[in-house]
């Protein structure tokens, strides 16, 4: 028996995967699994409510202020002390999360944080953080993570924020 031999162009495959991927992303509800979601449209004095229906309110901390964002409202954080407050313990159960959010910094200064996810504030906590700045003024981004009184590791990116614009930022 002869076999036969199928020949696609790489034009017809190119349309098919992307008319399949569209077709699959079209499917996906991108509310579903969220853990906390917060828009900032509905701050009452200095709580956040969670969107998401799971009851995670955040809270400011320092004199962090609502101010015009990207998209509706936002957050304006100028120094350290000026953060959301996340509630305790929401990451107790995941073992994976997606983060994304627009940001706009003025500056990019050294360790400032996306988030900072940890139950300390000395040399042996857990936590997980996300800088945009990492080694220092206007640097690339960094993933670190470090259990406590071990060593930390770091995953570096190749890009890096531009300060005075909006970005979308995920991972």
């Amino acid at each position: 028996m002869k076999r036969k031999k199928y020949f696609i162009s790489g034009r017809y495959l190119a349309f098919c995967l992307s008319f399949m991927l569209i077709s699959a992303l079209k499917a996906q509800d991108i509310t579903s699994g969220l853990i906390i979601h917060y828009d900032f449209e509905s701050v009452t004095e200095t709580t956040v409510p969670d969107i998401s229906g799971n009851g995670n309110f955040g809270q400011f901390e320092g004199e962090a202020a609502l101010v015009d964002g990207y998209n509706g409202k936002g957050l304006n954080m100028t120094n350290k002390a000026d953060f959301l407050n996340l509630p305790d313990n929401f990451t107790a159960s995941l073992t994976s999360f997606t983060y994304a959010t627009w940001v706009n910094f003025s500056a990019l200064k050294n360790a400032t944080r996306f988030f900072d996810l940890g139950n300390g504030a000395d040399g042996t906590n857990d936590f997980l953080a996300f800088i945009p700045s990492a080694t220092g003024d206007n640097t690339n981004m960094r993933l670190r993570y470090r259990q406590a009184n071990a060593t930390g590791v770091n995953v570096d990116g190749t890009t890096k924020v531009q300060a005075g614009t909006w970005a979308h930022v995920a991972l």
